[in-house]
């Protein structure tokens, strides 16, 4: 018997849900004002980190999965996380670079500036979540 209970029943943190907020109020305008450009390697990184972890989080919410996915989901936790962090610096040293790179490209500076403040906020609420100081 499979039960929604459990696989809703995850602790909802201020991370997540800032996360959840800022991003499409983030996004919008840069698809609507400058789509693709500097925008499309956060996204399609951030899609498909969000893919594998929901995917991991239904495996590992299964009431009584085979032996075969136990294992394979006591396996991908590790890599979740290890593909957590690889965005998450690959997406600051892009956003990082910006500036220097994108000042001819006809990107929008405004779009720059937003993607930089995003980053640097979701950078100071990510940070102690991966490691404790």
């Amino acid at each position: 018997m499979f039960s929604w209970g459990k696989l809703f029943s995850v602790q909802i943190t201020f991370l997540h849900v800032y996360h959840h907020f800022v991003i499409p109020l983030y996004l919008w305008p840069s698809v609507r004002f400058a789509p693709g450009g500097n925008n499309v390697l956060p996204s399609l990184l951030n899609g498909a980190v969000h893919a594998a972890m929901y995917a991991y989080y239904f495996a590992a919410a299964l009431p009584r999965p085979p032996p075969a996915l136990r294992r394979a989901t006591a396996a991908a936790k590790r890599w979740v996380t290890t593909a957590q962090l690889a965005q998450f610096a690959l997406v600051l040293a892009h956003t990082a670079a910006q500036p220097w790179v994108s000042h001819d490209c006809g990107f929008p500076p405004e779009q720059t500036v937003a993607q930089v403040v995003q980053k640097k906020s979701s950078s100071y609420l990510n940070l102690p979540h991966f490691f404790s100081f």
